[in-house]
């Protein structure tokens, strides 16, 4: 197999995925700080640097996961985030895969509220259009992260589509007629 740009980007990336898990498994306790790029080996180091981060608003406003060049951006929860009732360390929990981080948004299954979790945002949402722009344009959370699961099927059902445009009666090609300006 010859090694392409491409190839290569995605075993750097793998790599350094690899290397987050398994120093995560590895070492009794691990987490590493994307903000001050610092690895924790104590819990309440690592509840400490979450917490001074909470102070101090070093949060980023887009909250999707991102792969840059080479490196990655671990998603954070745009509920967790903001709820004060859980620790420091659940409201900035990264999350290092973007199926991982798409899976926790979803768990919350919120539909829409009126006001944004982010106490930095003023915005007001009348409806669940309002709240999921928002969400996308702002924050980066894409739409069908925050739509319940039953209005959440984006496959067109073709057997409902076709059938109000199915004739009744099939037409031999013979009989079309054709308008002939002439």
């Amino acid at each position: 197999m010859a090694l392409t740009t491409h190839t290569i980007s995605y075993w750097v990336n793998r790599s350094q995925l690899h290397v987050y898990q398994c120093k995560k498994l590895k070492v009794p306790f691990a987490e590493f700080c994307f903000f001050c790029n610092t690895w924790l080996h104590d819990h309440e180091a690592w509840e400490r640097d979450c917490l001074s981060h909470l102070e101090r608003d070093h949060l980023p406003i887009e909250l999707n996961w991102k792969k840059l060049e080479t490196t990655f951006i671990p998603g954070l929860c745009p509920f967790c985030l903001w709820n004060s009732s859980i620790t420091a360390t659940a409201r900035l929990k990264p999350f290092c895969t973007v199926s991982e981080w798409e899976a926790h948004v979803r768990s919350h299954d919120k539909s829409w509220q009126a006001v944004c979790s982010d106490g930095r945002c003023s915005d007001k949402f009348e409806d669940a259009e309002a709240f999921y722009h928002h969400m996308h344009d702002i924050h980066r959370v894409p739409k069908h992260l925050l739509v319940p699961s039953a209005q959440n099927d984006w496959k067109r059902k073709a057997s409902e589509d076709l059938e109000a445009y199915r004739p009744a009666t099939k037409i031999k090609l013979e009989e079309i007629q054709f308008w002939n300006p002439s």
